[in-house]
């Protein structure tokens, strides 16, 4: 596509840019070169004309890009020292000092590094940093690794993956260290070569005509680094830059060296300890470290004759002005750069995050001119000095053809977009009144431009990088920027027009695109974090996943992979089914809506109605089986227990004490909860704007529910689903965040109030629960969502898709709510579903006959053996596995004031919540469990005899010997005649049986009837349920069956409630 010009040639690797370009030609000089032609071939400027020259110019090329109006083209920023690993906890222990048992490193750079340990950690952690450096406008990095050799070049990986250019370097420290943070002199040197050889095949590979990262020896500073250990590292300088640090080879092939220098007083004295009458500039040049290839950062405390030896020697100081300025003693000191560089060091600007805690160079500019000017009443540094820090200043302490452009420098520039942002960066905020406030001595498009960057220097940030360049390859695009939009369609990365793109398929095509990237990167990102991280803290299942999750969900969220997306869900559900019959019914709820939107391509358009379908049946399921008559007896209701823990915890102590309060929640509490449960799906169904709002409104009462019944995770997997009643609504939402407006700015502060929120209701005395920090943040989305839908949606969705075939079409929608209505509502009422039903809190009997007032529940059980389905109620067991699982009382991590005020409205103030244990631990939730909980009275429950069997036969397989005393009831049901279902499971006197096992033998002895002379009289027949084997695998992995706890005393006539 290129077409060579006069007295030039240019290759197909070629590309040009026509617009405003700007660089700093000295400390105190801008050159503005307005109407600019540039021409970059193979990443290297090789022509730049203006006015006439560029017009005849460009008459020969093809696919010159005009750079939009008011944009001005800049080099792109150096910064000479960071310390990736830290970035973590950047922002924190700014109070520190920089040594001591307190100091910033013990308490928070050490424990950073050791992280790295991990290349898991360090590889996520570089790919995150080295992206963002780019977002800044950062082409150039200095980065300071760890101790760790695989680590270290994790990061030398994401820079080559991608292009930013850099110096990276493993470091290096053998005493003064921690013992689990420090290596030894032999081991360091090894490491430290082995990583300059693997950096340097790396880069060669990358990039065969001159790499872009290159290695670095980094001694991390005097205190840390033995005599030896530096003698070494200057042996390995030598080897690879020439025996006089001079020219000792190809440039290709140097070896940078950094370290920290004159860093504080305290480290000054301690290196006056340690090396008494030296200091650190004369160590490192008596070990050969200071070359023209070293970067020392900070030197703050270097005197006239130390800055002249680096001079002499062509090394280059980093100067680091945020840090400095928090990391120093009284009184507060920094690098006085233009005296370092007229002692004829080179100077370039560093944000050192995290000891500075901003990530942007242009932070660290506006912070070198205050700190320049308060420190050393030296005006001399002013934003353009900083500036040309940041650009030229960097490119010489590197001795890289880079920062300004001049033919034969390599290309590497941002695109300032003034219109980005939230502040208007034009002089006067816009051309028509930019008159008024230009230079009168400078023309007016000079004047114009000028005053673009002065205002980008002092107040700009990465909203207004539109596009960023490295070599000539274009590394970054600010698809929100407007300024960006000649390169939007671009693709084989170079930024001018000579490499088109191909135009989409379809329309339809884009938008599925669009809607699928909002997904992942808003409410299913926040659910797969949740369950990654948030269950950790508890074990189960998703302790177990947690490892596997993460990184996947991570990244198919950055790069919205479909394929990712697929892997992560399939990853998922086979991490589900491992654990299946002890999961949360939510689980299957994601499970079922996730393989939804799999076998619809991942394409949202088409999958939004069967995922609506299906949710909306899961919501009608869990609200159905609540209309039972336990459910609605206030004394005994899952309802009530929620609105006196909610009232508890957030009401004042006056309401909760309240008589009439007292009264309200008896005559309406259940009521209130089942008419909210089904309003939600039928407004979902009918008018989906207010639907979505009380669907909200609902998971936050659920999140806000103290435990045991902080069922937050159920919130934040049903609002994943949420998103597909408005995707469009929600996507705009997103790309509303991305503009960076006022708008933008109350969303972001809604969201760091939210997750704060949080935090706080997060934190319980056995755990912390991620949930709430999950589920506020989804509401700041979605809440906004419902805002902008409209007051009543169409049927139809709203986006366009390749319409597909009817039959297909009514496919997608059919066999997923198919599959909806077998889950959620036939299975429970054969009695084969119960834990992982959509029954949550529901007081439902789905054994022992039904309390449901529309249909009968266990329609299977008479017909599946009675070995399979006998009720049984257990009295007691020595077993402490059993005992500990069933009936798993939660009653002690109630609130005080919650159970006297459950009291007071005749309710017993107790709850079960057996699942609670077998998913994610009951210890961790609801706190230690008596070992004597199974022998008390009240510890009596009853199940179907196929759970029994599960339970007897984990405590075999756990090694216990333990006896257990069961009644098995004659019926599967209460009997015509009996006064209560209650009462009937309470008393009535089946068959009596004494179970006992011996684990040291492996025997087992069965007894039937009561009395001494029992066991003697009536031996249990063959088939007795206790001496049955356990369920086959395929069954325990279909059903687990919940125990109902059974009250001791008059009165009960319902179901107590049991969770969940």
């Amino acid at each position: 596509r290129c077409t060579p010009g006069e007295g030039m040639v240019l290759k197909c690797a070629a590309f040009a840019l026509r617009g405003t370009l700007a660089h700093a030609t000295s400390p105190s000089t801008i050159e503005v070169l307005r109407d600019a032609l540039v021409v970059v071939t193979d990443g290297v400027i090789t022509n730049i004309v203006q006015g006439a020259d560029a017009d005849a110019l460009q008459s020969t090329l093809h696919d010159v890009t005009q750079l939009a109006e008011d944009s001005i083209l800049i080099p792109g920023f150096v910064d000479t020292h960071v310390h990736p690993a830290q970035v973590t906890f950047a922002g924190s222990g700014t109070d520190r000092p920089l040594l001591g048992p307190t100091g910033w490193l013990e308490c928070y750079t050490y424990p950073a590094e050791r992280a790295w340990a991990d290349p898991t950690v360090a590889a996520e952690v570089s790919g995150a940093v080295v992206r963002r450096a780019l977002k800044h406008g950062c082409t150039t990095a200095v980065y300071f690794g760890t101790i760790h050799l695989e680590g270290t070049l994790k990061l030398v990986d994401a820079c080559l993956e991608q292009g930013l250019r850099a110096v990276v370097g493993k470091v290096c420290m053998d005493r003064c260290s921690p013992a689990d943070y420090v290596e030894s002199t032999e081991a360091s040197l090894s490491d430290m070569e082995a990583f300059v050889q693997a950096t340097i095949a790396k880069a060669e590979v990358a990039h065969p005509n001159g790499p872009l990262v290159h290695p670095a020896l980094t001694p991390r500073f005097i205190p840390t680094c033995s005599t030896a250990l530096l003698a070494g590292l200057g042996e390995i300088a030598r080897k690879y830059n020439g025996s006089d640090g001079g020219d000792g080879g190809s440039r290709a092939n140097k070896v940078f060296v950094q370290s920290h220098i004159a860093q504080s007083a305290d480290q000054l004295a301690f290196v006056e300890k340690l090396h008494p009458g030296q200091r650190d500039a004369a160590l490192f040049d008596a070990a050969g470290l200071l070359t023209d290839r070293c970067v020392l950062a900070h030197a703050m405390h270097l005197d006239e004759s130390e800055l002249q030896l680096i001079a002499r020697r062509k090394s280059a100081l980093a100067f680091c002005p945020l840090s400095n300025v928090f990391h120093t003693e009284k009184p507060a000191s920094t690098l006085d750069a233009p005296n370092a560089w007229r002692c004829g060091c080179n100077v370039g600007l560093a944000t050192d995050t995290a000891g500075g805690y901003a990530p942007s160079m242009l932070h660290a500019c506006r912070t070198a001119v205050i700190a320049s000017r308060c420190l050393h009443k030296d005006t001399t540094v002013d934003w353009k000095y900083a500036f040309w820090l940041a650009t030229r200043g960097g490119a010489a302490a590197l001795s890289m053809p880079i920062g300004g452009f001049e033919v034969g420098n390599e290309f590497d520039a941002q695109l300032v977009d003034p219109s980005a942002g939230d502040v208007l960066l034009l002089p006067g905020g816009t051309r028509r009144n930019s008159s008024s406030t230009q230079m009168k001595d400078k023309p007016p498009e000079e004047a114009m431009a000028l005053g673009v960057l002065e205002k980008y220097v002092n107040l700009g940030d990465d909203r207004n990088v539109a596009a960023v360049w490295v070599r000539g390859k274009q590394v970054h695009l600010n698809d929100a920027s407007s300024a960006a939009a000649a390169f939007i369609r671009l693709r084989g990365g170079h930024g001018g027009g000579a490499v088109a793109a191909k135009e989409d398929d379809a329309a339809g095509a884009a938008e599925s695109v669009r809607l699928f990237s909002a997904y992942v990167r808003s409410v299913w990102l926040l659910q797969g974090l949740m369950q990654c991280y948030g269950g950790s803290s508890v074990g189960g299942l998703f302790a177990r996943s947690n490892t596997v999750l993460i990184a996947c969900v991570l990244l198919t969220s950055l790069t919205a992979s479909k394929r990712l997306f697929a892997a992560t869900t399939l990853a998922r559900l086979c991490l589900r089914l491992i654990n299946v019959p002890f999961i949360w019914e939510v689980e299957i709820w994601a499970v079922l809506m996730d393989l939804t939107l799999l076998c619809s391509g991942c394409d949202v358009v088409r999958a939004a109605a069967a995922i609506r379908a299906q949710l909306i049946t899961f919501y009608a399921g869990a609200a159905f089986w609540k209309i039972n008559t336990s459910f609605l007896d206030a004394t005994t209701s899952c309802g009530t227990i929620f609105f006196a823990q909610l009232l508890a915890a957030y009401a004042p102590s006056s309401v909760v004490t309240s008589p009439a309060v007292a009264s309200l929640l008896r005559l309406a509490a259940p009521l209130a909860a089942l008419a909210v449960e089904l309003l939600v799906p039928i407004l979902l169904l009918c008018w989906r704007k207010l639907g979505l709002a009380l669907a909200l409104l609902f998971h936050l009462l659920v999140v806000l529910t103290p435990p045991p019944n902080n069922a937050g995770g159920f919130s934040v997997c049903a609002a994943q689903y949420l998103f597909f009643f408005a995707p469009d609504a929600t996507a705009a939402v997103l790309s509303e965040v991305a503009k960076g407006d006022t708008t933008a700015r109350a969303l972001a502060l809604a969201t760091g109030i939210a997750f704060s929120l949080g935090r706080r209701v997060g934190t319980h005395p056995f755990f912390f629960d991620t949930a709430p920090c999950a589920y506020f943040v989804q509401l700041v989305i979605l809440a906004r969502t419902v805002y902008k839908m409209p007051m009543f949606t169409a049927t139809t969705p709203t986006t366009t898709a390749p319409p597909p075939a009817a039959s297909v079409s009514a496919m997608r929608v059919t066999l997923p709510l198919v599959a909806a209505v077998l889950y959620a509502f036939v299975l429970p009422s054969l009695g084969v579903l119960d834990q992982m039903a959509p029954n949550m809190f529901s007081n439902q009997r789905y054994h022992a006959g039904s309390n449901h007032l529309l249909v009968p529940t266990g329609l299977l059980h008479a017909s599946l053996g009675v070995g399979a389905f006998s009720v049984i109620r257990v009295h007691k067991t020595s077993s402490l596995l059993i005992g500990r699982q069933y009936p798993a009382e939660v009653t002690a991590s109630f609130d005080p004031a919650a159970r006297q005020l459950l009291k007071s409205v005749g309710h017993s103030a107790r709850m079960w919540n057996p699942m609670l244990g077998r998913v994610i631990g009951l210890m961790a939730v609801a706190g230690p469990v008596p070992e004597d909980a199974a022998s008390k009275p009240d510890a009596r429950y009853t199940l179907p005899a196929i759970e029994l069997r599960r339970l007897i036969g984990e405590a075999k397989a756990a090694g216990e010997s333990f006896a257990l005393e069961y009644a098995r009831l004659d019926t599967l049901e209460p009997p015509n005649g009996a006064a209560s279902a209650e009462a009937w499971r309470a008393k009535s006197k089946g068959t009596h049986v004494t179970y006992t096992y011996d684990a040291a033998s492996g025997s087992a002895k069965c007894h039937v009837g009561k009395g001494l002379l029992a066991g003697l009289l009536s031996p249990c027949a063959p088939d007795e349920v206790a001496l049955l084997p356990p369920p086959p695998w395929w069954a325990t992995k279909l059903a687990a069956f919940q125990p109902l706890p059974i009250l001791t005393g008059e009165g009960w006539g319902e179901v107590h409630c049991y969770g969940p």
